[in-house]
């Protein structure tokens, strides 16, 4: 996906935003928010979750997999420290990017419109008229407008096909990173097996510190490849370098005094 086309599909997801009640009204730096966590934060996830290599996020539309992820946030699951650690912004990130998918906003309604039989229209209820007082205004008092909440219990299940680019990975330079570096996170030191006992046994992040996406290249596994936890792997793609992993290191002892 280019540049133009990826803006494209950005802009129209903000406008599905500016739709929605939730963020119909929200300051331009929160809908900002929620749209790095769909652009960063879910296609990290889709990256090590789903092992898709897309380079933007608007190139994945598996609807049935988004559901899958946003189960994975519940408590007790697999997504749940990380989407607590956002703060629930990575669950509502999945959840309005399914949204988006679903709306007549995405690029792609109208082709998937194609073949669909139109929906008999609503029956329109006649207007009640009201009497009016002596002043000439009704003597019954107008019902004040009220809004219904956006619903999140949307009807799921069904299924659709997408085509996706893949950017292929080898396992064998994983495995390589992994057994010079060991299962720690080379960030903040972290060891999933330490903190979750068996369930985090031989569990780690690999991080390229040289995007796949950027196209076919020799790949040093010691050199170019690191060992990252969820969230340091999370915050490595906010930075504008992608490959300045020591300076996240140095951010992230800066600031762990502080909690």
């Amino acid at each position: 996906m280019d540049t133009a086309i990826k803006k494209y599909y950005q802009e129209q997801l903000i406008e599905y935003l500016k739709s929605t009640t939730r963020y119909r009204n929200a300051d331009s730096t929160i809908v900002q928010k929620l749209i790095d966590a769909i652009e960063v934060d879910l296609l990290n996830v889709i990256h090590e979750n789903l092992h898709h290599d897309i380079y933007v996020v608007y190139e994945f539309m598996d609807k049935d997999a988004l559901r899958n992820l946003i189960n994975e946030t519940n408590r007790g699951k697999s997504l749940a420290a990380q989407n607590e650690q956002s703060g629930g912004l990575l669950r509502e990130a999945i959840n309005f990017y399914l949204g988006y998918l679903d709306s007549k906003k995405h690029p792609l309604a109208e082709r998937e419109k194609k073949g669909k039989k139109k929906q008999p229209s609503k029956e329109i209820k006649p207007v009640e008229l009201v009497p009016k007082g002596e002043n000439g205004t009704s003597s019954q008092k107008a019902k004040p407008e009220t809004t219904e909440p956006e619903s999140y219990d949307k009807l799921e299940g069904k299924k659709s096909e997408a085509t996706v680019t893949r950017y292929e990975r080898d396992r064998g330079n994983r495995k390589a990173c992994i057994a010079h570096y060991g299962y720690v996170c080379q960030v903040c030191d972290m060891n999933f097996e330490q903190v979750y006992g068996g369930l985090g046994k031989d569990y780690i992040e690999v991080h390229h510190l040289h995007p796949v996406s950027q196209g076919e290249r020799q790949v040093n596994p010691i050199e170019d490849l690191i060992p990252l936890c969820s969230n340091c792997h999370s915050m490595i793609h906010r930075q504008e370098d992608v490959s300045d992993w020591e300076g996240l290191r140095k951010k992230y002892l800066e600031n762990k005094q502080n909690y």
